[in-house]
């Protein structure tokens, strides 16, 4: 009877070795999802344009504001498509020119951290470049009145043709 009975089975080291390298391989991955989605914090302010570069990104972004007019007046852009398109060059100007990430603020945001010409700009555009197009009508501002495309284009232009 004795005979019959064996002695606990003995595990190789290999397993313990490999549950530990699956647990730090675990924490490892938690650490690094941590890590790399938290919130940096901003200790450098954005540095401005000056001189020569400004110059020639104030010129670039004019002619593009120019395309849109041009585009629209030629009736190959309603008027909601020009208004986004406006507000996004003037938002990736103030982005390229100061560093301020305008292109991916809300309006309000931009109140807060950028206070100025700006923002009131864009709250300019926000009625009817986020306005639902009806078939058939015309787009309004939101205030009753037709949207003005060559005074929005003069608007966007003041904007970036002033900037300092």
């Amino acid at each position: 009877m004795a005979d019959d009975l064996y002695g606990p089975w003995q595990y190789g080291a290999l397993w313990p070795v490999l549950g530990a390298l699956l647990v730090v391989a675990v924490l490892g991955w938690f650490g690094y999802l941590f890590w790399s989605t938290r919130a940096v914090p901003a200790t450098a302010q954005p540095t401005p344009m000056h001189g020569r570069g400004l110059a020639e990104l104030k010129q670039a972004h004019l002619a593009q504001l120019h395309a849109v007019g041009v585009e629209h007046a030629a009736g190959r852009l309603p008027e909601r498509d020009a208004y986004q398109r406006l507000s996004a060059i003037v938002r990736t100007f103030a982005f390229a020119a100061s560093g301020v990430p305008a292109h991916t603020m809300s309006l309000a945001d931009l109140k807060r951290h950028h206070p100025g010409v700006l923002p009131a700009a864009i709250e300019q555009l926000y009625p009817v470049e986020f306005s639902a197009p009806e078939p058939g009508t015309d787009t309004t501002d939101g205030r009753g009145s037709a949207a003005d495309v060559p005074g929005a284009v003069a608007l966007a232009a003041g904007v970036v043709g002033g900037w300092r």
